[in-house]
């Protein structure tokens, strides 16, 4: 059985994507590529939707989109996100339609972040 997730690689003109995977923690673990932690976000939280990342992306990865805080200061989500949904005993499932809906929409009003190489 596969659940469905949307995906948002970092990159200005990297998309997000609608994809349909085997739950378990090494596929979500693959996806952001290393430890995986959850971030509370409250307009996705409000809809049941968990944001993936990766735990080290500050560290590791490339920066993805800028998040700000209701009433509070701004964030910078790093790596490859996946949002999903969860069930009443907290397993990671399957987003609804409403809500991958929401996601997509959630996800394209981010301020993506672009990264200059210096010449």
């Amino acid at each position: 059985m596969t659940i469905c997730i949307v995906v948002k690689k970092p990159g200005l003109f990297n998309d997000p994507d609608i994809q349909d995977i085997e739950p378990g923690l090494e596929n979500m673990q693959a996806i952001v590529g290393g430890w995986i932690e959850c971030v509370r976000i409250p307009e996705l939280a409000r809809k049941g939707i968990d944001l993936w990342c990766n735990e080290e992306g500050k560290y590791t990865c490339e920066p993805n989109f800028v998040y700000f805080w209701p009433g509070g200061p701004g964030d910078t989500i790093h790596g490859t996100v996946f949002l999903a949904s969860h069930n009443d005993e907290g397993e990671t499932v399957g987003l609804t339609e409403e809500q991958t809906d929401f996601a997509i929409a959630w996800l394209n009003d981010r301020l993506p972040v672009v990264t200059l190489e210096r010449p």
